[in-house]
């Protein structure tokens, strides 16, 4: 019986199916392993645009915290010359 099942058209057509099957699931694990990919890369930059807005928001803070002078030294000694007055 296993013989005859095995050499009849049917099993050929159970074969395909099965190998057109397996195909399909190795397409669909990894279509969704690369967007998996691709969203947890989108998280990690959207984490880095965040954390550098906030630091340039904390940078501004602190500047407006400063009066000129303090303001004045800080940029000299980063080799800023504001208003070409010159580091003093």
């Amino acid at each position: 019986m296993l013989q005859n099942f095995l050499t009849s058209k049917l099993s050929g057509y159970v074969a395909i199916i099965a190998v057109i099957a397996v195909l399909g699931m190795v397409f669909y694990i990894y279509s969704e392993g690369k967007k998996s990919c691709v969203g947890a890369v989108a998280v990690t930059q959207v984490d880095a645009n965040n954390k550098s807005a906030k630091g340039a928001n904390d940078v501004r803070k602190k500047e407006q915290g400063l009066d000129s002078p303090q303001l004045d030294a800080g940029l000299c000694s980063l080799g800023i010359v504001r208003s070409n007055a010159g580091c003093k």
